[in-house]
Order: structure tokens, then C-alpha cells, then sequence
């Protein structure tokens, strides 16, 4: 891949970060003041986001680099590595949430 392309894709990488980490403290400031696990849910997708983002960042940078001696194919498989990575913590976040709101559900609630 020519590097001008690998600079924009690694802007945009950061771009969507930036975003993200402003949308987690919104979403969970805004949540926790105003009693909404709603809002504390999306904070976490939020979160992931970030995670996936970081994840994503560094595995471009890792695969984008020449073949060597120890990799004369290259290192594009670090590629799936790191999307198994994303996926599963994407995972972990929706059964927190499904845990977090099962328990909430049984139990009385402030209203938000």
C-alpha cells in the first residue's frame, strides 16, 4: 500500500478515536448523572469503539510492514489476530450489558 494512503487511513484511525473518546465521557457523565444505564450501555459501545480503534491502529501500523527475514511474506496476518481481538472484547462488552441489565431489571430502579 503506498504510505500517503497509509497516512490517511492512520488520520482517520485517530479521527474516529478522538470522536469516540468524547462521545464515552459525554455518554457516561451524562448517564451516571442522570441515572440512565441507557446512556452508561452506549458509553460502554463507546468504549469498545475506542478499544477496536486502538486495536486497529496498531495492527495497521504491524501489517503494513515489508516482508523481512522472519516474515518473507509479510506481516498481513496480524490482521485477523487483531480483528479476533476486536470481536472479542465487542463480546465481552454485550454480555456485561445483558448481565448488568438482567440485574437491573429485577431490582427497583430511580427514574432517570
Amino acid at each position: 500500500m503506498q504510505s500517503s494512503k497509509i497516512k490517511k487511513v492512520k488520520k482517520n484511525l485517530f479521527v474516529g478515536l478522538a470522536i469516540n473518546l468524547f462521545l464515552v465521557l459525554a455518554k457516561g457523565i451524562t448517564g451516571i448523572i442522570g441515572n440512565s444505564f441507557a446512556l452508561i450501555a452506549d458509553a460502554i459501545e463507546s468504549l469498545a469503539d475506542i478499544f477496536a480503534s486502538i486495536l486497529s491502529i496498531f495492527g495497521f501500523s504491524y501489517a503494513s510492514r515489508p516482508p523481512d527475514e522472519d516474515h518473507p511474506y509479510g506481516h498481513g496476518k496480524a490482521e485477523p489476530l487483531i480483528t479476533f481481538i476486536i470481536v472479542l472484547f465487542i463480546i465481552l462488552s454485550a454480555v456485561f450489558i445483558i448481565f448488568k441489565s438482567f440485574k437491573n431489571f429485577y431490582e427497583p430502579q430511580k427514574t432517570p
